[in-house]
């Protein structure tokens, strides 16, 4: 019977408190729950809005648009794609009358397996030719010359090219030289009549791959290249080596290692020339730029590294200066410089003030970068 006595005082504190949390000031919610709730639906013009609302007290602590939107149905293709050209397709919404058209990715061609066309030789770039499997489009892309490994294949190349005889100037003949590895005791070319690629005009000669030709300690260029021959250097891993230290040698102006004669040209795209320290009192840069009394030299740089040479990075020929005799084309700072008259430089010297400019009276410059 004591405990009945006690319900009433129970049920009347439960009373008050049920009474309290009704009472509650909603005011004083921190509105820890909150959930986003939809209050308008979207349309598909028109945005809707949804709020976020406190599951404590029910209040409306934010709101955002509902972006309209269509809902586009499944598509159906207008045009179909071709190997180069976009093809449509169309959707309809489901709601509303609205529809669009959308491009189909052109997928590109197919060319499955290459076939071989024309096989490579050592001084020779071969061919392969592809059909595409879905339109017929024909493509053809070259294969690269035999890798050259040694200097006795360097020799059988070089003597390749000369045996082929010089072109024509509505035929130039291009050759390309795959040098593979490491290649000593290449043989310089000290005047016209031991040029690497002899008498021949109207040639142009690539250089690729990767690894070094080291020049032989002898007197002369790596390269000498005479009226109508082009060499070009297009290869980041090809360094071409000049001559060691402790060689010296006497002769004036044939011992860079790059030598352009009168109407030939030399293009460097990418690849390093360095390293000749021969000790040489002259001529013997990185590449030197001549003049053979009608023609000019021509000298063009889009890319690669000259850097490490004893004397003039690049020179001109300082003997027979006039308005046209050397022509030099973009011709950037990140090589050390280029001098009228020799002179030693380190990898990092730059160009700093217009007195280390070189004489300009006989060098035309085009796309000259002043750092």
């Amino acid at each position: 019977m004591k405990n009945y006595k006690k319900l009433p005082g129970i049920i009347t504190l439960i009373l008050t408190l049920i009474i309290v949390l009704a009472c509650f000031d909603e005011g004083d919610c921190t509105h820890d729950s909150r959930a986003w709730h939809t209050a308008k639906a979207e349309t598909c013009t028109a945005d809707g809005i949804k709020e976020l609302r406190c599951a404590k007290c029910g209040e409306v602590v934010d709101t955002d648009p509902i972006p309209a939107k269509h809902k586009w149905g499944s598509p159906e293709e207008i045009t179909p794609a071709a190997c180069e050209t976009d093809g449509e397709e169309k959707a309809a919404c489901t709601v509303c009358d609205a529809d669009k058209v959308s491009p189909i990715p052109k997928p590109g061609h197919n060319m499955g397996n290459w076939s071989l066309t024309t096989s490579a030789t050592i001084v020779l770039e071969g061919e392969e030719t592809g059909i595409c499997s879905r339109c017929g489009h024909i493509e053809t892309r070259p294969v690269v010359s035999i890798p050259i490994i040694n200097k006795e294949q360097f020799i059988i190349a070089l003597n390749t090219i000369i045996t082929a005889g010089s072109g024509s100037s509505g035929n130039i003949k291009n050759y390309s030289l795959n040098i593979q590895g490491n290649i000593d005791g290449i043989t310089p070319a000290v005047d016209n009549d031991a040029a690497q690629f002899g008498v021949l005009s109207y040639i142009s000669v690539t250089l690729k791959g990767s690894g070094t030709l080291n020049t032989a300690n002898a007197n002369g260029s790596m390269f000498r290249l005479l009226n109508g021959q082009t060499l070009i250097l297009n290869s980041e891993n090809l360094i071409l080596q000049g001559r060691r230290a402790g060689t010296f040698h006497t002769s004036d102006n044939n011992s860079p290692v790059i030598f352009v004669d009168g109407g030939a040209t030399f293009n460097l795209i990418q690849g390093i020339i360095k390293g000749n320290t021969n000790n040489s009192p002259n001529g013997s840069g990185g590449v030197y730029i001549s003049f053979d009394g009608t023609n000019r030299g021509t000298f063009i740089k889009t890319g690669g590294k000259i850097y490490g040479n004893e004397n003039a990075v690049l020179e001109a020929d300082r003997n027979r200066s006039t308005a046209t005799n050397m022509h030099v084309v973009g011709f950037q700072s990140d090589v050390s410089s280029f001098f009228h008259r020799a002179v030693t430089l380190g990898e990092t010297d730059n160009i700093s003030t217009e007195s280390a400019l070189p004489d300009t009276a006989g060098v035309t410059l085009n796309n000259w970068t002043r750092n």
